[in-house]
């Protein structure tokens, strides 16, 4: 058994008896915590359907806390209990043997089977379910029929080399079948509540550009994903304080709107200064162009803390700077009788405050620069965007274009100054900024409703941060109009976040000869401005790609008549990556 402390114990009685079953990394992580189960259903507020209306498929319940509360909520018409391990049945009985109990359990070994409707329907679980033809409209409608909810936390799972974890390839399948109407979604869309090892949801809700990936990009196309509890993050912020204030403020705007509070245990740092900020001057920050954001508290700083800590302590007289007895004077010249200061006779910690002082220093003149340079880019994109809009005519539009060529040179010559760390920095800001600027922002956790609930390891058994994330199918537009160009998108996006953090133009260029100039010709909003690209694609970053420049890349793809098979171009380039475009199914068989 995996250990549990008394106070654990008695905090979530539920450890009694799950605790005592046999020590394995096998089995996910699951919840343990009455109280967490009561705060999430609060979050989500009233369930959308009538009560029994609708059935759930419950993927590993495993003892049974999360789904006996979740099926309190919803009341559903049938609950089934989707579990193989022997060892939660005494937790599960109870359940199914209630009196009127709309639960049914089936213990399928085979774990594929579990994300596909084939099995139950054979088995009569799903007796109404009808696969619907490609082209019907109710394909696009959601399918509030059926809910699923999985736990995917195998975080102690190791995947094997090249393949990605089972949260990874299960949830982007999942997310595949959505485009493709395939699985649960060929009888319309359907909602999916997962629970995952909280550093597995990062590719599919990244907080910062620098976690976009090609899966990432695919889920926004057809869904919108929020985290409903997961770890504060607070320890893992690569954005700037400030771009992640901003984001806070406004979704804490868009919760007061609908009336959604989180307790206060369950608010992160930077939530509760977004509220403390809109209570005390109800202001709003509106996304019109790139912001300037001046950020001098280095939170993010894994020092900044120790530095806070020692400066209070010898501001409150705890810490001495010299060890007890040494002497603390300088003697001038020839005198003698006064006491000096030996080399070494200072504390520790003194000289720990000392050495974290100067390190705070360099970083605020290092970070001056860097915002110096930050701040010119953001004037070079105001221009841009006003020569993009037509402020500007005749031999005035001349002169701005030419002003534009000119401060964009000297702004590269300003940024390749900067100590390596810091062009990377500036990169990574400047992609944010962006990110955050346009109008929808990029990513998904910009455009949160609510905030995530803060959770806690001892919530979980084996202890362990587990994030929950809600994934909603959407019914966006589509440029795509046929099975080749749907391919085509998918091969070119495996090949343009081979390495994420690149320009585009040098992923396109590896497409074949000519392929950049033709591609990005027949793509304009890649070097627009307004619609989240840059005037010099150079500089225009794969992570940036929105799901409209995707989608046009893959239709001018299918018009270039010069276009030699991608299949090919992929087999020679891609040898590894973070996230391999290639998902295995437990009897081997590879897609993308």
């Amino acid at each position: 058994m995996w250990q549990v402390g008394k106070r654990q114990l008695a905090k979530f009685p539920l450890l009694e008896g799950v605790a005592k079953l046999r020590r394995t990394n096998i089995r996910p992580t699951h919840i343990v915590s009455p109280e967490l189960c009561d705060d999430i259903l609060q979050r989500l507020g009233p369930y959308p359907t009538q009560p029994q209306s609708c059935d759930i498929i419950d993927i590993n319940p495993g003892p049974g806390l999360w789904s006996s509360k979740f099926h309190d909520y919803v009341k559903p018409r049938k609950h089934i209990l989707v579990e193989s391990d022997p060892g939660y049945l005494p937790f599960l009985k109870p359940l199914l043997d209630a009196p009127g109990s709309r639960y049914s359990l089936v213990d399928w070994d085979d774990t594929k089977s579990r994300f596909y409707p084939e099995r139950y329907i054979e088995d009569g679980l799903l007796p109404n379910w009808e696969k619907l033809k490609k082209g019907d409209p109710r394909l696009d409608k959601p399918n509030d029929t059926l809910l699923i909810l999985a736990n995917l936390g195998y975080g102690r799972v190791k995947p094997r080399p090249g393949q990605g974890s089972i949260a990874f390839n299960r949830l982007a399948q999942f997310i595949q079948n959505i485009k493709e109407h395939e699985g649960f979604h060929s009888h319309g869309s359907v909602r999916m509540l997962v629970w995952v090892t909280d550093h597995e949801k990062n590719v599919f809700v990244p907080r910062t550009t620098t976690d976009r990936r090609k899966t990432s990009l695919e889920a926004e196309m057809v869904s919108h994903i929020e985290e409903v509890a997961g770890d504060s993050g607070e320890s893992k912020l690569f954005r700037e304080h400030s771009v992640e204030l901003r984001s806070a403020t406004r979704v804490a705007q868009r919760m007061a709107e609908r009336g959604v509070r989180i307790p206060v245990a369950r608010r992160s740092a930077i939530q509760q200064e977004a509220q403390d900020a809109m209570t005390r001057s109800h202001v709003d920050f509106p996304a019109t162009s790139i912001e300037i954001y001046t950020d001098t508290k280095f939170s993010n700083r894994s020092w900044r803390n120790e530095l806070l800590d020692l400066e209070a302590k010898f501001k409150a007289g705890n810490i001495r700077e010299f060890e007890e007895g040494a002497m603390s004077g300088m003697r001038a010249p020839g005198d003698k009788t006064r006491p000096y200061t030996r080399v070494g006779q200072r504390t520790q910690e003194f000289l720990r405050l000392r050495a974290l002082r100067y390190k705070r220093k360099q970083a605020a003149e290092s970070e001056k620069a860097l915002e110096g340079v930050l701040r010119e880019q953001a004037a070079i994109d105001e221009l841009d965007r006003a020569i993009a809009d037509g402020e500007y005519e005749g031999a005035t539009r001349t002169a701005k274009l030419e002003e534009l060529e000119r401060r964009t040179a000297q702004h590269m010559h300003q940024v390749n100054t900067l100590e390596k760390n810091r062009q990377y920095q500036e990169k990574h800001y400047d992609d944010d900024r962006r990110a955050f600027a346009q109008t929808p922002p990029l990513l998904m956790w910009d455009r949160r409703t609510a905030e995530p609930l803060v959770v806690q390891p001892d919530e979980f058994y084996p202890n362990d941060t587990m994030a929950l994330l809600d994934v909603r199918p959407t019914v966006i537009p589509t440029l795509l109009t046929s099975k080749e160009q749907f391919t085509y998108l998918n091969n070119i996006l495996t090949v343009v976040f081979r390495a994420h953090a690149q320009p585009i133009r040098e992923h396109l260029d590896n497409l074949g000869p000519g392929a950049a100039e033709a591609l990005l010709a027949a793509v304009p909003a890649i070097s627009d401005i307004r619609k989240g690209g840059r005037r010099n694609v150079k500089h225009m970053r794969s992570r940036m790609l929105t799901c409209e420049m995707a989608e046009q890349l893959a239709v001018a793809w299918d018009k270039w008549p010069f276009k030699p098979p991608l299949a090919n171009t992929i087999s020679n380039l891609i040898t590894s990556d973070d996230y391999s475009p290639l998902i295995k199914d437990d009897e081997g068989a590879a897609y993308i």
